[in-house]
């Protein structure tokens, strides 16, 4: 039995709001809300790929559990920096932190820890990445379609003549608006692994990629996700900057990112009203098919 189209349109708001308050808290080294904020978007992100999984598309699911990695090697990420690691926020110069409210990592400073827990983190996007490749690979072969077309033909409700929908058109002809606006996972993961070993220019360039892919689900669809997305892709591109493209730690800029993922959660209202809308339309035509 399916979930209701409002409690997915809830959901699916839950989950965005929780990725930009943990970056959000994250940015700004508030870490008694950046952890439940990460915690709530493990689990929802969880929670919404195992509720889609029998229903979604193959493709669908390698990009939740894609997403689903990203989120927990980010989470190991971010718990190292707030336990040991002090360089993104102190400026040796000055000698204290450029965040007011953080006077240092919480467990004191430990390289050591810290680059064991970066280690584990790239460990996690690697294997996302390569899920990511392998899936490619093989769609590429077309057992992908077909077999996600078997799945679906198995569905009894999709047996009925009445309750069959008219095909959406194909992204370039190959690809359904929904994997479309989920394309961006792949790079946006290869950034933050570049940003882990510290190479600002390809962390920049994957951030351009995605803020094009993100522009364009924009233009395509109306999504007001990719709306929310892309100020969040702002944000982080902000933060980017300024850790790895300026010599000392520099406050106003993770202020500035902080304000566009704070802009992002008050869109989010748009996403819910959208998607409410959208249900609305689909049981209208599924009252006059009966």
């Amino acid at each position: 039995m399916g979930v209701s189209r409002e409690y997915a349109a809830r959901l699916e708001v839950a989950v965005l709001i929780a990725w930009l308050m943990k970056d959000f808290a994250w940015v700004l080294l508030m870490h008694l809300l950046a952890w439940p904020a990460a915690l709530a978007a493990i689990t929802l992100q969880f929670h919404s790929m195992v509720m889609e999984w029998k229903t979604a598309s193959d493709a669908v699911n390698v990009h939740a559990l894609a997403a689903l990695l990203w989120i927990l090697g980010n989470a190991i990420w971010m718990t190292s920096e707030l336990l040991w690691d002090s360089s993104s926020s102190y400026d040796k110069i000055a000698k204290h932190s450029v965040i007011p409210w953080h006077a240092g990592p919480l467990a004191g400073t430990n390289e050591q820890a810290y680059t064991t827990g970066v280690r584990h983190t790239q460990a996690v996007f690697i294997t996302a990445l390569l899920g990511l490749v392998a899936f490619y690979v093989v769609a590429g072969t077309g057992y992908i379609s077909s077999a996600s077309a078997a799945k679906t033909a198995t569905n009894p409700q999709e047996d009925s003549t009445e309750t069959v929908r008219q095909p959406e058109p194909l992204v370039w002809g190959v690809v359904s608006q929904e994997v479309y606006l989920m394309l961006y996972i792949g790079p946006w993961i290869l950034k933050d692994l570049f940003w882990t070993l510290e190479m600002l220019c390809p962390a920049l360039i994957c951030s351009g990629i995605v803020f094009v892919l993100m522009f364009d689900g924009f233009r395509r669809f109306g999504s007001n996700v990719s709306l929310v997305e892309l100020n969040w892709v702002i944000g982080n591109t902000f933060w980017l900057t300024a850790e790895l493209g300026m010599q000392i730690p520099v406050l106003w800029l993770r202020l500035v990112a902080g304000g566009f993922l704070l802009l992002g959660c008050t869109l989010t209202v748009k996403v819910y009203k959208q998607a409410i809308a959208d249900s609305r339309k689909e049981d209208a035509r599924t009252v006059l098919r009966k």
